[in-house]
């Protein structure tokens, strides 16, 4: 993250919030600081991302490979179909080479096993127990 407020955006695909009631990310962070990450999502009908459909959620410890849930059924506009979503660090600065790195490897929805591949090179970075 060399900006800050770095985000990252999936590419378009429906998603269907009945069957993805919880997004799953699987990261690693060193170094976070006071960032608070958060979920942005966008519809077909309402294609850009603003805060009226955005859920925050904690970061994960720093150094240590996360899964963090986030119960985005519990937002009120997440109905319908979800045509993208952005991931947003939250970071209020932009981090150093050596402060540390962020890795997101994927975004899983729904439960049946569905993935939006944000990276798939980076797997081969991940330990082997913690790959998918």
């Amino acid at each position: 993250m060399t900006a800050p407020n770095a985000t990252l955006t999936t590419p378009p695909r429906d998603i269907d919030t009945f069957q993805a009631p919880f997004l799953q990310l699987r990261w690693k962070v060193e170094n976070l600081g006071r960032a608070q990450p958060f979920i942005d999502w966008s519809t077909k009908s309402a294609a850009d991302f603003t805060p009226e459909r955005r859920m925050y959620f904690d970061p994960p410890e720093s150094g240590k490979i996360a899964y963090s849930q986030v119960p985005v059924y519990r937002h009120p506009q997440w109905t319908g179909e979800i045509a993208r979503l952005r991931i947003g660090f939250g970071n209020p600065q932009a981090w150093r080479p050596d402060h540390g790195a962020s890795l997101l490897h994927y975004i899983r929805h729904p439960p049946q096993h569905q993935f939006t591949e944000l990276h798939p090179r980076l797997r081969d970075l991940l330990p082997v127990d913690a790959r998918p």
